[in-house]
């Protein structure tokens, strides 16, 4: 498997604290199955988590890579981040100041969980004229979408945007709101990817083993396959990515 959203970089946002920390969530991912997961520390994120493109986050990211090769953990780390919707974040990947995933064209979005959707769908086109595929980080826990998500998840999807739950939403670890609109995108053909979203080793982990059964039992072997593999895999390849109804 393949997880396009953890904050398993140590010291650099509200996700692993220490390189043992580190260690730790990648031994867990690796065990659950996990061959390569994306480090995406927050970002852009005023007085708080700014990790802009720098040379001490470059050697962050060089330092835990030679940490898990120092320590024999078969995962691959690719450079990221979750970018907080603010400002001109198009004109911030152009300048450099912002990564992608992997440096493919596909940057990881979060907005507001209270934001207006008007303000959300201009965000959104700004990247696509710009040429990029922005992939919306839990689009099911956000107020605005919850509020209609018959209304707006089509909109996304339809613009070109990809869709990517948090593993936990459909096991109802961000409550029932979350829980209701995530399983609906998933009957309904509206999910790209799931990812972990993780923080630690103990809560909010990087165990993506019980999302893949959840899946598998519920919606047959097609789905984990194309939501935990096939289509991250196109994201890191900078190929376009699949729906369900493409299969």
């Amino acid at each position: 498997m393949i997880d396009l959203h953890c904050h398993i970089l140590p010291g650099v946002d509200d996700g692993a604290q220490t390189a043992e920390q580190a260690l730790e969530m990648a031994r867990l991912a690796v065990r659950a199955g996990v061959k390569t997961i994306a480090a995406t520390p927050h970002t852009n994120i005023a007085r708080m988590f700014e990790n802009y493109v720098s040379d001490e986050l470059d050697a962050c990211f060089a330092a835990l890579r030679a940490l898990l090769q120092q320590e024999h953990i078969p995962l691959e780390l690719v450079t990221g981040a979750e970018i907080y919707f603010d400002g001109d974040v198009a004109g911030m990947l152009q300048r450099g100041m912002l990564p992608t995933l992997g440096g493919t064209r596909y940057p990881l979005v979060e907005f507001s969980f209270h934001d207006r959707p008007s303000r959300v769908l201009d965000g959104l086109k700004s990247l696509l004229d710009a040429g990029y595929t922005p992939i919306i980080a839990h689009p099911e826990r956000y107020r605005f979408v919850q509020r209609d998500p018959g209304g707006l998840l089509p909109v996304f999807a339809d613009m070109g945007c990809v869709l990517q739950v948090n593993k936990g939403s459909p096991l109802g670890r961000f409550g029932e709101n979350a829980m209701r609109v995530s399983r609906w995108m998933l009957e309904t053909g509206l999910v790209h990817l799931i990812a972990s979203d993780a923080h630690s080793e103990t809560a909010r982990t990087p165990w993506l083993a019980d999302i893949h059964a959840f899946l598998r039992d519920v919606y047959g072997d097609g789905c984990p396959e194309l939501l935990l593999e096939y289509n991250p895999m196109h994201i890191l390849r900078d190929e376009p990515v699949e729906s369900v109804f493409d299969r």
